[in-house]
């Protein structure tokens, strides 16, 4: 069932994008999705920021890797990628200045790092078999036309050996909960263009298209998926939960990494709002 595409948006994404920013209520929302203008500042604040340092980290790129950046948007993670001195392909079929290709130009240009950028959409990437080290997205997997379709060009795209990494995509419990995501969603009533999948159904379109060793990262198991909260409000999150069962040896028992990270996970385990962000890291074999 995809309700995405079945009604009537007057908007387009960049529209939607505008009429957000337009919202003084919106401010707090937009600076957390790095909608703010200037771009250089925006892109700056996220390749700095605890999610893209959580990023790279899984990566552990050798230097001077290539990179592909999928659903590219404004070309944050680009830039972020880039200005490490990494050979970057931004897919973004949007021509806008605002939210797309253009964007990403502008960006380029102004801040001088080296940014390939392509008119692909992920489900038809015109580059050859086995060239990347790494493809990245950030909230883009959700927005495929066909989920199985990207998962396959991706893999297609990838070196031997290579990760895909997908982060903060919308999970649903079961499929008829989409309604629900949707009707919440700030933009989807403007564009329409939103969608979200079970975490079966990722699964099994990465398993299908030829990717193993699949990681997934609940909503509060990595800063990726629970910004704009931090580092610090998830250990405050894990204290919480420890205190509020075993009180003062909770307490105690909260300041283990095993402690932390096993009160996290039943918090995710316990969560189960439509739409909430796990991000996955699969691996191409060799």
């Amino acid at each position: 069932m995809n309700l995405s595409t079945s009604a009537k948006h007057d908007l387009t994404w960049e529209q939607a994008v505008q009429w957000l920013r337009n919202q003084a209520e919106q401010e707090q929302l937009v600076n957390a999705c790095y909608y703010d203008d200037p771009i250089t500042e925006a892109a700056t604040r996220f390749a700095e920021s605890e999610e893209f340092q959580a990023v790279l980290a899984l990566a552990n790129l050798k230097v001077n890797s290539t990179v592909i950046d999928f659903g590219a948007g404004r070309g944050i993670g680009s830039y972020g990628f880039a200005r490490l001195g990494h050979d970057v392909t931004a897919l973004e079929p949007d021509a806008s200045d605002t939210v797309g290709r253009g964007c990403i130009e502008v960006l380029a240009r102004l801040s001088g790092v080296t940014i390939n950028v392509s008119a692909d959409s992920a489900e038809h990437i015109s580059a050859p078999d086995n060239i990347f080290d790494l493809a990245y997205c950030r909230a883009a997997l959700h927005h495929a036309r066909s989920l199985q379709t990207v998962c396959e060009e991706v893999f297609r795209v990838l070196k031997p050996g290579g990760m895909l990494i997908a982060t903060r995509e919308h999970v649903l419990s079961h499929e008829t909960d989409l309604p629900q995501f949707l009707a919440a969603h700030p933009l989807h009533h403007l564009y329409g263009g939103e969608m979200a999948y079970t975490l079966t159904t990722y699964l099994n379109s990465l398993q299908s298209a030829g990717f193993r060793t699949i990681k997934t990262l609940g909503p509060r198991e990595s800063v990726i998926n629970a910004y704009p909260a931090s580092l610090a409000n998830l250990d405050d999150q894990s204290r919480r939960y420890w205190s509020d069962r075993l009180r003062r040896l909770g307490r105690w028992i909260s300041r283990s990494a095993f402690a932390r990270t096993a009160a996290l996970r039943r918090l995710d385990h316990q969560d189960q709002q439509p739409g909430r962000l796990y991000s996955f890291i699969a691996i191409k074999p060799r």
